[in-house]
């Protein structure tokens, strides 16, 4: 997913891995369009997690960041589909 995100490959919209946002440590983020990427192993599956998802989702929203969740199954099948969704997102935070 890295090689993917860096560099601005995605619309030239650069990323930085790994990104300490409070408590919370982002897998991918663009400062520019404050939007994050989270790829979510089958860990986040559990209803305990998702309770903690939606804790995390509320603190970083109310830092006007936006969270895409991205199934880890999802990059590792169907990636093309994956960066026409991203697409979509970097061109909606744009606007």
């Amino acid at each position: 997913m890295w090689n993917l995100l860096r560099n601005g490959n995605i619309l030239g919209a650069k990323f930085r891995r790994q990104v300490i946002k409070g408590p919370y440590i982002l897998d991918f983020y663009c400062p520019e369009l404050k939007l994050a990427i989270e790829v979510d192993g089958k860990e986040h599956n559990s209803i305990n997690r998702f309770r903690k998802d939606i804790i995390r989702e509320e603190y970083l929203g109310k830092c006007k960041i936006r969270v895409v969740r991205i199934k880890s199954e999802q990059v590792q099948t169907g990636i093309n589909n994956v960066l026409k969704y991203l697409s979509k997102e970097i061109l909606l935070r744009r606007r």
